[in-house]
């Protein structure tokens, strides 16, 4: 026990033992600490080579990026924890291999990433003015536009836009530079030598009520660079909303020395909005130095109509007396801005209006036979020839029922908006809940009622275009009419009625249900609504309805009336091709929901031709007019190249104010 207490003690109080032990410690410290930083030093590696100058050595960097960052949760996490402190280099290179494993774009993704790689690549790409190059450009714009945010990042894509190659790039900078409020990058833009950057330029600092931008944009009123006609047009649109007052003479000074039929268009539709003189006197020397043998422009008899320009009456006179004439010289757009003018004016235009119905009543004109049907419809009661009011009525049932046969082995050739027109004006004229009476020949029987204007509304909406449906639906029950409910109780009845009470047709059950949901008013009248359309849609012992149009028309109503548990179906049928559009952007809209806008306005993919076709072919333009009345309008007697441009001015100010457009039913 001696002998073993001493060489205990040897080794306890030797130093050399004392030495192994601080080292064997020191080496186990210095293994554990390497084994903790060889993954920190192998992302290092790998990042140095992600961005190397041999294209070899970063090929296969790439390769083993996304394989460890596949294969190891902790390697994909060291990747993304270096891209903050990264330079743009190694962030791109970073980003890339996570676009490669699809784990850049996902929902935790910081925002500034996303920003930062944008402006990157904006300011990296392609600069080449060819339009794939440049286009793509503008699409990522778009984009950063559409996201919403401001920041460093956004700000330096700003800067790289604005000095764009591209004319197209540049026009597009603009947008962002007045959602950002950015003055400085405006007056630059607004210094361009290219009219398309210019004008943007323009009606952007407009939308973003940017008036410390006033006299460049009145300088535009000159311009003199290539293609003049956006850059002049741009800045009487902005002054018009900046100072309409202030502006208005600079504004007639342009639209009477407007050289160019396109810019005189346009300026005209612009002018039509600025009630203060000189312009209504400007507008009204134009119509009166139209040349002999030629018609007022759509334009200018726009502007009577805006304007109220009594003295502007002989002229819509004679546009519409050529009408009745069918004067081939005549275009559809000025008949329509006639039509309009005169019933604006008070003019009496019934049997102008029952005349045209009767020459030109045909799939070719619908807007201008719509604006007649709607025209002959309020007048109806004027007296104004030797013509009856029977007459009148007659013409306008005989358009509301319109359906012609030309080719025994085709389907009948229908006119569905103007149609629905005529019968939304008879129904109008003597609302009628009911198209159904007792046969006086047979008790207890009921016949059709074809002097019934709920008939009309049901001839039309049994149409196999839904738009005639749609359209009867959004104007009888917007009309304030009392009876407007009634009607759309009868078009969509209880599932227990009486087989002579059912309404077997799909699309008339379907746009009595949108009627309902926009005609409800009352608590008491919004719970029937919901309680007869859930009924048709949920179905008693037979199940519910299984038509998928009917049921998602069931669906647009149900959002309409407050049931938001629709809502993703409701969108999910507006982004399917086959349902009608008008219906289910009705229902988003009704229901104050900005999906419609950006389906409408914010989609990359589309063009302005999708939007004019949107507002004016759908009919979605009126929707929007009523719930969002901020928002500018593509006007449907317009030219083909003023609607482009009013849709592309819808467009800039949806993308400068989205997310602060209020909608309202």
């Amino acid at each position: 026990m001696g002998a073993m207490g001493e060489l205990i003690r040897y080794f306890r109080e030797h130093p050399w033992q004392r030495r192994l032990f601080t080292s064997s410690v020191a080496l186990t410290l210095g293994a554990l600490l390497g084994l903790m930083l060889y993954p920190r030093v192998q992302t290092h590696l790998l990042l140095r080579d992600l961005v190397s100058h041999d294209a070899n050595v970063q090929s296969a960097a790439f390769r083993r990026a996304v394989l460890e960052a596949h294969r190891s949760p902790d390697a994909l996490r060291r990747l993304e924890g270096a891209m903050d402190g990264a330079d743009d280099a190694t962030f791109t290179a970073i980003v890339r291999v996570l676009r490669r494993l699809g784990r850049f774009h996902t929902p935790d993704r910081n925002p500034l990433h996303i920003d930062r790689i944008r402006a990157l690549e904006l300011a990296g790409g392609d600069r080449s003015t060819a339009p794939p190059a440049a286009e793509s450009r503008r699409l990522l714009l778009a984009t950063i536009i559409l996201s919403g945010r401001d920041n460093e990042y956004i700000r330096a894509a700003l800067r790289t836009a604005a000095a764009d190659p591209a004319p197209r790039v540049r026009a597009q900078a603009a947008v962002l530079a007045a959602r950002l409020r950015d003055a400085d990058t405006l007056r630059t833009l607004l210094g361009d030598a290219e009219g398309a950057v210019a004008g943007s330029a323009a009606t952007a600092a407009g939308f973003a009520d940017l008036t410390a931008l006033r006299d460049p944009i009145v300088n535009l009123l000159t311009f003199d660079g290539n293609d003049p006609v956006p850059a002049i047009s741009g800045a009487a649109a902005a002054l018009a909303r900046l100072d309409p007052e202030g502006s208005a003479p600079a504004i007639a000074t342009a639209l009477r020395n407007a050289p160019d039929p396109q810019l005189r268009e346009r300026l005209l539709h612009v002018a039509s909005r600025v009630p203060h003189d000189p312009v209504p006197a400007t507008v009204l020397d134009l119509i009166r130095s139209t040349p002999n043998g030629q018609f007022p422009s759509a334009g200018t008899l726009l502007g009577a109509e805006r304007l109220a320009l009594q003295d502007a009456a002989p002229a819509v006179r004679t546009v519409l007396g050529a009408a009745v004439a069918q004067d081939p010289n005549l275009l559809e757009a000025q008949v329509l801005t006639a039509l309009r003018a005169a019933d604006a004016l008070r003019l009496p235009a019934r049997d102008d209006a029952k005349a045209i119905c009767h020459a030109y009543w045909s799939p070719r004109f619908p807007l201008m036979l719509e604006s007649a049907a709607r025209v002959l419809g309020r007048q109806i009661e004027r007296e104004q020839s030797d013509d009856s009011r029977e007459e009148a009525l007659t013409t306008l049932r005989l358009a509301a029922t319109y359906a012609a046969q030309p080719d025994p082995n085709a389907p009948p050739v229908h006119t569905p908006v103007p149609s629905a027109a005529a019968a939304v004006g008879l129904w109008l004229l003597d609302p009628q809940t009911e198209y159904l009476r007792p046969d006086p020949n047979s008790p207890g029987v009921m016949k059709l009622d074809a002097e019934s204007s709920a008939f009309y509304v049901q001839s039309v909406a049994s149409q196999d275009s839904t738009l005639a449906g749609d359209y009867a639906a959004w104007h009888i029950g917007r009309s304030g009419r009392a009876e407007a409910f009634g009607l759309g109780l009868m078009l969509l009845p209880e599932m227990s009625a009486p087989p002579e009470r059912r309404v077997w047709n799909n699309n008339a059950r379907s746009a009595g249900a949108m009627l309902l949901a926009l005609s409800a008013r009352t608590e008491e009248q919004k719970a029937t609504a919901i309680e007869r359309i859930r009924s048709r849609l949920e179905g008693g012992i037979l199940g519910g309805e299984t038509d998928p149009y009917v049921r998602g028309a069931y669906q647009c109503a149900l959002l309409i009336l407050g049931e938001r548990q629709y809502r993703d179906d409701v969108h999910g049928l507006l982004l399917t091709g086959g349902f009608p559009q008008r219906r289910a952007g009705t229902a988003l809209a009704a229901a104050g929901d900005a999906a419609l806008l950006d389906w409408a306005l914010a989609d990359l993919n589309g063009s302005l031709g999708d939007v004019v076709y949107t507002c004016v072919n759908v009919g979605l333009g009126e929707v929007l007019a009523a719930v969002a009345p901020q928002l500018p309008r593509v006007e449907p007697a317009a030219g083909e190249d003023t609607r482009l441009w009013q849709a592309r001015m819808l467009q800039d100010y949806y993308w400068i104010h989205r997310g602060s457009v209020a909608m309202k039913r």
